[in-house]
């Protein structure tokens, strides 16, 4: 009888330690993955600002006028209103994508000290859909008309011009529709934590 009650006292702390381990690795890996999204959109915009020009979706049809391998056009060539918009543009990107990266990175330290089900947790899942969603929608109508005035001014007037990267689109639709669900999934969550708490 002794030996019963020894197996089964172990067994739930074994199994409690390797599901905390297990959280851990995969929170450290979420933040991990933040640090590493962090330093490509840094590198990114680096190669667009240290290239010089303007960076624009079709710099790769600049000819002539294409700086930095294609990433950029050549300031000259271009309207002061299509640099302003272009270059405001990427400004919205940059901050956008930094604080969803940067919520992500604070989650993922909630999730570290064990704070899932939490009105903060919540208030931060809810905060990253709302960026999401402007990064979404805020860029769209600058982009295509810095884009637009773009193409005009380098005379390439027969071309059709798509500013919105669609694949990138849908997968950053996909991914606010995912947080949006964790969210909801959080909220009763934490709805049934309490009740239980209360019957308590």
């Amino acid at each position: 009888m002794f030996g019963s009650s020894t197996t089964t006292s172990s067994g739930p702390t074994a199994a409690g330690q390797t599901d905390d381990r297990k959280e851990r690795t995969d929170v450290s890996a979420t933040a991990f993955g933040a640090i590493v999204g962090f330093l490509i959109v840094a590198v990114s915009v680096w190669q667009r600002v240290g290239a010089g020009g303007v960076p624009s979706a079709i710099a790769p049809l600049a000819g002539d006028h294409a700086m930095g391998g294609g990433r950029t056009i050549d300031s000259a060539a271009l309207s002061p209103t299509a640099t302003w918009l272009l270059w405001g543009v990427l400004a919205i990107d940059v901050v956008l994508i930094s604080a969803v990266i940067g919520l992500v990175a604070v989650l993922s330290v909630q999730c570290l000290k064990g704070r899932f089900f939490t009105d903060g947790t919540i208030r931060l899942l809810t905060a990253t859909s709302w960026v999401l969603l402007a990064y979404l929608v805020v860029p769209v109508i600058p982009r295509a008309i810095g884009t637009t005035m773009a193409r005009d001014d380098l005379g390439l007037t027969d071309l059709q011009v798509d500013a919105t990267d669609w694949e990138h689109f849908v997968l950053t639709y996909v991914l606010l529709m995912l947080i949006s669900l964790i969210t909801v999934a959080f909220r009763r969550a934490k709805v049934m934590r309490e009740d239980q708490e209360g019957l308590v």
